[in-house]
């Protein structure tokens, strides 16, 4: 039987297998016999649907068991754009690029789509080569030989070497999280970078709003994927295939029963503040998933959040290469901004 359940803001339907291969449109028809056939391919022009967190413009698409769809009451946000990616820092090694909430930064096999997909949303690692060959000039081709002035980072230039450089993932982003991603330019430094993550020896500061006052402190815990109730978790650090987990946490400003706060990461585990700030029963505002402690119900949440609070705001680390300390900041996003100052503007009334 299909699951079904709602919040204010969408439907959610879980797909199994008496309705394993309809397309998405007599699926929503399944799911919501209210509206009409003309009404359905209007709300998934609209961008009121997604599928499994995607946007879904394909009604002819056909779903499969397991999946999630998600009706919205409101049309969503266009998805970003190469254009929405800004680039922060690059040299002939390694690029840092300011991701936009809304964008998957790495393509896990199992979203690949067949042949002949609709529609599919492009990734940051798709579209990063097309980036790049954007600032690589004509003129540029005799870069290699110059002198090794003209490659500073403020150039933002690439040696022309091919008209669209490769790119190799070193870490991920959520979809939902903006902000710091880096990409190395070659498997050896990709290699390099790699284990400088795995070592922590690469800094990384996320900015975050909370519910509640939060307090400054360390968190540690050893996570796993299942914690009991199917969400990832923190359990006893004698269980099997865990992850030593390491967050620190600092309050930046306070305001009416949120807090805005930098969390510092020790260590990079999947979903890693996300758990250990619910966990302290400071889920995160626009927060979906981890929403309550292990047994108890979730947090009503009421603060307006426009998506998941959660931006990574910091970068420092040796470059692998050169040696030379690199330190970079993504300010806070237009809708984080104007969320946060809303908190603000709140508190005073």
């Amino acid at each position: 039987m299909t699951k079904k359940r709602g919040n204010s803001n969408a439907k959610v339907f879980h797909v199994t297998a008496s309705e394993d291969g309809l397309t998405l449109a007599a699926a929503l028809r399944r799911f919501a016999p209210e509206l009409s056939w003309t009404k359905v391919r209007q709300l998934i022009k609209a961008r009121h649907v997604q599928v499994n967190g995607n946007l879904a413009f394909d009604f002819s698409r056909r779903i499969k068991t397991g999946e999630v769809l998600k009706l919205f009451q409101h049309p969503l946000a266009p998805p970003p754009r190469a254009e929405d990616v800004q680039i922060i820092y690059l040299d002939e090694y390694l690029v840092i690029v300011n991701k936009p909430s809304g964008m998957t930064s790495v393509r896990h096999a199992k979203d690949e789509a067949p042949k002949g997909r609709k529609q599919r949303q492009l990734t940051l690692e798709d579209l990063m080569p097309d980036i790049l060959a954007k600032q690589i000039q004509p003129h540029e081709t005799q870069t290699s030989k110059r002198s090794p002035q003209k490659n500073r980072r403020s150039s933002k230039r690439l040696p022309a070497r091919r008209a669209k450089p490769r790119v190799f993932p070193v870490h991920r982003l959520d979809r939902d999280t903006s902000g710091l991603m880096m990409f190395a330019l070659s498997t050896e430094v990709a290699d390099q970078l790699v284990t400088m993550f795995q070592s922590h020896s690469i800094e990384r500061t996320y900015r975050a709003v909370a519910f509640g006052n939060v307090r400054g402190t360390t968190i540690e815990s050893f996570l796993a994927r299942d914690r009991g109730d199917g969400l990832r978790g923190s359990v006893d650090g004698n269980s099997k295939n865990v992850q030593h987990a390491v967050t620190h946490v600092r309050p930046v400003k306070g305001f009416g029963g949120y807090t805005l706060v930098e969390c510092r990461l020790e260590t990079g585990r999947t979903h890693q503040i996300r758990i250990h700030m619910c966990e302290q029963g400071h889920p995160l505002c626009g927060e979906r998933m981890y929403t309550h402690r292990l047994g108890e119900s979730a947090v009503p949440d009421q603060s307006g959040a426009p998506r998941l609070a959660l931006h990574a705001f910091q970068l420092k680390l040796l470059h692998p290469i050169k040696g030379r300390k690199i330190s970079v900041e993504a300010p806070l996003p237009p809708d984080l901004e104007n969320f946060v100052n809303r908190l603000k503007r709140e508190k005073k009334r």
